[in-house]
């Protein structure tokens, strides 16, 4: 699951980060960790990892780099 922002919008706003929470309470309790990937179209990716620890979420952005 990805979405997409305009290059100066570089970070999650809050209504992404209140879905991102829905979507981790949603799934079940082994579910520790998703991704989720904030593309900027024919610039770059940005990863967000939302880590769910001692029943709280806590979303980080994730530095990875691509290998072509």
């Amino acid at each position: 699951m990805f979405h997409t922002h305009l290059s100066r919008w570089e970070t999650l706003s809050n209504r992404d980060k209140e879905y991102i929470e829905c979507i981790m309470n949603a799934m079940p309790d082994q579910i520790e960790v998703l991704y989720f990937p904030l593309a900027f179209p024919k610039d770059k990716v940005k990863f967000f990892k939302a880590v769910r620890s001692n029943n709280k979420i806590c979303i980080l952005e994730e530095k990875i780099e691509i290998i072509c």
